[in-house]
Formats: C-alpha cells, structure tokens, sequence
C-alpha cells in the first residue's frame, strides 16, 4: 500500500453490497478498503485499529441504528469523514445528515459509479452530495424569501 491512498471502511449488512463496492474500490487507484464490516462491528474500537480515512456507511435496513453509529462516530475526538448510502434523498433526511456531520451523501443504486469520486472529495475536506440530495437543498434556498441588498452593498 502505496502512503497515499485513502483507507476506506465500508459498513453494511449486505454481502452483496460490500463485495460489489470492494471491486470497485480495488479498480479504483488511490482508495483501498480496508474492511468491510456489519453495522453491528462499527465501534469506536474498530475505528481506532482500522485507521480509516474515510467510513462509508448504507443505511438501507438498518436506518436507526445507522444513525446513532454515525453519532457515536462523530463523537470522537478525531472522527473519520462520512458517507451514507441511502434510498432517501429528501430535504429533512438531507438535513439531518448534514446536521449530524455526513460528508457525503450517495445513493445506494449509483455507488458503484460515484463512490471513488466522491470518497475522494470527502478525503479531501469537500462535500459530495448526490443529485437528488443537491436538489432538495437547492429547491429549499431557492424558496427562501430573497433579502435586498443594503444602500452601498451589491
């Protein structure tokens, strides 16, 4: 392993998924995954011993307990970036991720195809929201009453 490729964790209860991802992660350079693993292993102990940069996590099956992983994981002192694959890209679960401290938001049927982009991003400080994520906020502020600019500002 090459000292600047991003480590990459991914979390789910599907095998399927997890081994679709690998592949894709290992025809992607730069990224290696260094585990993938059930919601149910995701502790604070496995963080600290795989060193991932970033943890991709689906929330398909277990949304709940996915989110208080996530909580749990942004409560350490220097918690890996994240990205969540869901099915729901709708403002206020939008919102909550982003509120929770989410990094990236993918949907689970494109990941294959965004995920290296978009754990390359989020490795590098960026967000990465997947269209209908970006549409939902961007619907939102488009709604919002416009303010008027003040005498002597453009």
């Amino acid at each position: 392993m090459s000292a600047d490729q991003i480590a990459v964790l991914l979390v789910s209860d599907s095998p399927l998924l997890r081994d679709t991802i690998q592949r894709t992660l290992g025809l992607s350079p730069g990224m290696r995954m260094v585990a993938g693993i059930p919601l149910s292993m995701l502790t604070p102990q496995a963080l600290d011993e795989l060193r991932p940069a970033v943890v991709v996590i689906d929330l398909n099956g277990a949304e709940d307990e996915a989110l208080d992983q996530i909580e749990s994981v942004q409560q350490m002192s220097r918690p890996p970036s994240l990205i969540v694959l869901g099915n729901s890209a709708n403002l206020p679960a939008v919102l909550r991720l982003l509120r929770m401290g989410v990094h990236g938001i993918i949907q689970t049927e494109d990941a294959p195809s965004e995920l290296p982009h978009a754990i390359a991003c989020v490795a590098h400080g960026q967000a990465f929201l997947c269209p209908p994520a970006s549409s939902a906020l961007l619907d939102q502020i488009r709604r919002q009453p416009k303010r008027r600019a003040r005498p002597g500002h453009h």
